[in-house]
């Protein structure tokens, strides 16, 4: 169970009924402040039929509870996702005990938490924004659906013929049960991820038809991955017209990704490139930009 039980939205604006959306946000007490911030922009800018699910550590539930502050918003263990199979380590929190007592790094364990959603999670629409974001524009997630089909952000270009999206292609590859390619240059990451969830069902399905164990197991031992290779991947290259899913290369989120620290300046100029299309802001929280400075700047969108 989760904090507040497992929870459906209900079908939200016109154009695709019976789709139900739901944003999903993965966080921990380090970025308690900036999850806040993003609570806050979702109550102002996204529709409030849209379920709004907050996946923390059990150890941050008295911490992150006043964040539950609305109807749409639920707070759900990552534990509870996990089946309890995994155990957190009081004296290390960026570690977990995993099954026969092996370490699994925190980082495995988001990525294995948005993969094995679906546990706390029905709505058929889910979309993943980090608690380091928080929205600029009004966005409706029906924006995202085109005769039936989610968007799924995919780009493609030398760029991505590099060492870390050889080595997550690969595993990615293993796991489908799939030959890699030698020359893959294809990307998944951004900020403002779609899946449906029927697909990501029936990936962890085929996760277990081809390793003969669960998701779960065979997801639990890796020491890197990336969740959305891993979906978009099965999406492409196993069910490809058979995903729902239309492509689209247009970045939605604003990005500050260096670690110099943004003046109130530097944040001005930041807000006056924002482009049509950008309805997120991220801040990279390791740049110790002042959070403060970064709402004073973007609170009125």
């Amino acid at each position: 169970m989760s904090a507040n039980g497992k929870a459906g939205g209900a079908a939200a604006g016109d154009g695709e009924p019976g789709l139900r959306f739901a944003i999903v946000t993965p966080s921990y007490y380090v970025d308690f402040e900036a999850c806040r911030w993003l609570c806050e922009t979702v109550d102002r800018y996204v529709p409030k039929e849209v379920t709004h699910y907050l996946l923390v550590d059990r150890a941050d539930q008295e911490l992150f509870a006043p964040l539950v502050s609305s109807p749409r918003t639920r707070l759900v263990f990552k534990e509870d996702i996990l089946g309890g199979r995994l155990k957190q380590l009081s004296f290390a929190r960026r570690w977990w005990v995993g099954p026969k007592g092996l370490p699994v790094r925190g980082w495995i364990v988001q990525q294995l938490t948005k993969l094995l959603v679906t546990e706390v999670a029905d709505e058929d629409v889910l979309v993943f924004v980090d608690s380091g974001c928080f929205f600029v524009r009004p966005f409706n997630p029906r924006v995202t659906v085109q005769d039936g089909r989610v968007r799924l952000f995919r780009e493609q270009g030398d760029y991505f013929r590099n060492d870390v999206v050889r080595r997550w292609h690969r595993i990615g590859a293993k796991l489908l049960g799939i030959k890699p390619s030698r020359n893959y240059d294809v990307g998944y990451v951004t900020q403002l991820i779609t899946w449906r969830r029927d697909n990501l069902v029936r990936l962890q399905d085929h996760l277990q038809r081809v390793s003969g164990r669960s998701a779960f197991d065979c997801l639990v031992g890796r020491l890197t991955l990336s969740e959305y290779y891993l979906y978009g991947m099965y999406s492409d290259l196993i069910l490809g017209d058979r995903s729902g899913h239309f492509h689209t290369s247009v970045m939605a989120t604003l990005c500050h990704w260096d670690v110099n620290s943004l003046t109130r300046e530097d944040l001005q100029q930041m807000r006056a490139s924002l482009q049509p299309e950008h309805v997120l802001v991220l801040v990279n929280e390791k740049s110790a930009t002042s959070l403060q400075a970064v709402r004073e700047t973007f609170s009125d969108g």
